[in-house]
């Protein structure tokens, strides 16, 4: 007779040692994290910074996918820049970061510039510098974990690490994972990807993928002999490709290689594999975890088909993949305010405006109906979450719909420098950051250079 399986188990209560009791702490150090802690302990505020990785910066460091929104201007059209934000100029901590990672060599443009393991270095690089000069407490290989809450009120969060499970108390704590990780153990109301999104955003819902390149190409022969982007055919892979092609991991998982070949002293083809449309379930680890095993053995079935039967591949290896699996969109806050494909079309005014916004859609759609870019204003009520205290939610974390919305580099940038900032001023005022004076904030973010609007808007905001 089999014995039932206990579906739960109870955890013996115990006392965790605090190891911190700061001011400010923030779980997640990718673009929104670093950007936010900086800011924070900048603004005058005890900061602590938490991340699973030995490197910060997200996708831009050990994620891999640097150059985009490494910019001043993307578009010379001069209806694109109208401040910062998709395609505008950048302003404060994002300008300070991507002038000195242009200083250490790293591309900005344009695109055929980028080697992509060189730039994710001086991306990890620049951000331990400009942590370490703020006064951020960093904490690597460390997993944010349950948050700690009296009442409705955060009031920190538990850390697992090499020393075991430990504290950190805080006045206000940022949830900078992308996938409002801590918000939701917290029982913050969350907004959950559609298949539906994907009829707005072909990246939605969700977009994984991993990042990987190839060494030992031989870039000249390839180029001399294969004139069309290389097809892989089913029938072709292994057991394995064949589970991640019956997944749908196959669509879009190649670009044309030409496009990511170097000649300085590394040659490689980068492989990205996106989209597999709402099946599975960036917040669940064992959603994550089985993606993560299929899409490792398909990238070396990949090498091992190239090196049988593309020209220039016979040496190919696998040069290196990113240690962790990336999404575009995922889980995020309901906010006090949620941003929406049709704000960004109708180019909405926000009085709580933090930065503008261009999202590419939006702004075609404008273009073609009123002949010119309309931008849309991000209210800061996308980061505060509903029914409970003391935290904000930064990145793609913040409320959107759909769940790719607010995933673009350079406003998830600004955005982490706003939540920093606004996360500094609350502890310094004593107020929650639901709470806190927004007009202070936003001549906060005009001294640092954010684009509110022209001097009639700041005047009719009251900022100036």
């Amino acid at each position: 007779m089999t014995k039932s399986i206990e579906k739960y188990v109870t955890e013996p209560s115990k006392k965790v040692p605090v190891a911190y009791d700061v001011d400010v702490v923030i779980a997640g150090a990718g673009i929104a994290g670093v950007f936010a802690a900086i800011a924070s302990a900048r603004g005058g505020a005890d900061t602590v910074l938490i991340d699973r990785f030995g490197s910060p910066g997200g996708n831009m460091g050990p994620g891999m996918i640097v150059g985009a929104g490494f910019h001043e201007k993307q578009k010379q059209d001069k209806n694109y820049n109208l401040g910062s934000g998709v395609y505008g100029d950048l302003a404060g901590i994002p300008r300070e970061f991507v002038e000195r990672y242009a200083e250490f060599g790293g591309a900005i443009l344009p695109y055929k510039d980028h080697l992509y393991v060189r730039d994710s270095n001086i991306a990890s690089q620049v951000s331990l510098e400009m942590l370490k000069e703020s006064g951020v407490k960093l904490l690597l290989s460390s997993y944010a974990a349950d948050p700690i809450i009296e009442g409705s009120t955060l009031t920190g969060l538990f850390f697992e690490s090499k020393s075991g499970r430990q504290a950190v108390k805080a006045k206000v704590t940022i949830d900078a994972t992308g996938e409002a990780d801590l918000a939701r153990r917290a029982g913050v109301p969350v907004l959950k990807p559609k298949k539906s999104y994907n009829e707005v955003d072909q990246h939605s819902p969700n977009g994984m993928g991993i990042w990987a390149m190839f060494g030992g190409i031989d870039c000249e022969r390839y180029e001399r002999e294969v004139k069309e982007p290389v097809k892989i055919e089913e029938r072709d892979l292994g057991r394995l490709g064949r589970v991640c092609i019956k997944n749908g991991l196959n669509r879009n998982f190649l670009h044309d290689p030409k496009f990511f070949m170097w000649k300085e002293g590394i040659t490689g083809m980068r492989v990205q594999l996106v989209r597999p449309y709402g099946d599975y379930n960036p917040a669940d680890g064992s959603d994550v975890s089985q993606l993560e095993q299929e899409i490792r053995m398909y990238i070396f079935d990949i090498a091992q088909y190239f090196k049988k039967n593309v020209p220039g591949f016979e040496n190919v290896y696998v040069f290196i993949i990113s240690p962790f699996l990336g999404t575009r969109g995922g889980p995020c806050i309901e906010g006090e305010y949620t941003l929406t494909t049709d704000d960004c079309r109708r180019a909405r005014r926000f009085d709580d405006v933090i930065y503008l916004y261009g999202e590419h859609r939006a702004l075609s759609y404008t273009f073609e109906k009123y002949g010119e870019y309309r931008w849309t204003d991000i209210p800061y009520r996308v980061m505060v979450p509903r029914k409970l205290d003391r935290m904000l939610a930064v990145g793609r974390s913040a409320s959107g719909i759909p769940d790719t919305l607010l995933r673009n580099r350079m406003a998830v940038m600004h955005m982490g420098q706003v939540g920093g900032t606004a996360a500094a001023l609350s502890v310094k005022t004593g107020v929650s950051p639901r709470d806190l004076d927004v007009k202070e904030l936003q001549r906060l973010l005009v001294d640092a250079g954010f684009y509110l609007g022209n001097l009639k808007r700041l005047r009719e905001l009251k900022i100036i």
